[in-house]
């Protein structure tokens, strides 16, 4: 196989790279700004060890870091979006928009308390149920909205910067693996990290281990 060389000075590729980690430019832009080919940029990063995602636009870019990505949500907090922009959009519009934008038929003002909470739920609802019929997703959102548990997580992950070990997380009491089904009664939320240690485990399973190994761990919140 033939080894392509790049033509891009190593003190460039270096700036190059200085300003994609630390700022949103994409490996194209970047390419534009300086002057150089975007092909050679992106294959010098990837013969050099740097693992390529696809981002923003959907060009090809550098993997951030855990603590780019936070630093990153920290500073878009507050900040439009298409729902919100800026005082254009109230909390009750905002709430009417995701009625109209889902064809939903009742009021949802109920979530106005925090619809940040509820956008974080009704998403969990698309991606984890497998009817997703109007009444099937209101159910799931009333279910984990007032559970306690999940308000808890919830509420330490705000307080912990939204860091992603700290987020609210969708767990199968009984893994599918294991024969469970995706439905709101096989469902219960465990942070993010805590999900990922079960694995497949039953709830029981998990419980039981924790118990005679003596795990335990402030991200343990159920």
């Amino acid at each position: 196989m033939t080894t392509r060389v790049s033509s891009i000075p190593k003190e460039l590729l270096q700036l190059c790279i200085k300003e994609y980690t630390e700022t949103s430019i994409s490996i194209p832009q970047l390419a534009k700004k300086i002057g150089v080919s975007y092909r050679n940029l992106k294959y010098y990063l990837k013969v050099n060890g740097f693992q390529i995602e696809k981002r923003g636009n959907g060009h090809a870019g550098l993997l951030r870091s855990t603590e780019t990505k936070t630093n990153i949500s920290k500073s878009k907090l507050g900040k439009p979006n298409f729902l919100k922009r800026g005082k254009k959009y109230t909390i009750d519009q905002r709430l009417n928009i995701i009625k109209s934008m889902h064809n939903y038929s009742i009021d949802l003002s109920e979530f106005s308390e925090d619809i940040n909470k509820f956008k974080l739920i009704k998403e969990f609802a698309y991606r984890h149920l497998v009817d997703k019929s109007e009444t099937a997703v209101l159910r799931f959102i009333r279910r984990f909205y007032y559970d306690d548990g999940f308000s808890r997580i919830y509420e330490n992950w705000k307080a912990n910067g939204f860091e992603k070990l700290f987020k609210p997380s969708i767990d199968h009491v009984v893994p599918i693996s294991r024969g469970g089904q995706s439905t709101i009664e096989n469902f219960q939320v465990l942070t993010w990290f805590e999900n990922r240690v079960k694995n497949n485990m039953t709830d029981e399973e998990w419980n039981h281990f924790k118990k005679v190994t003596n795990t335990s761990s402030d991200l343990f919140m159920r």
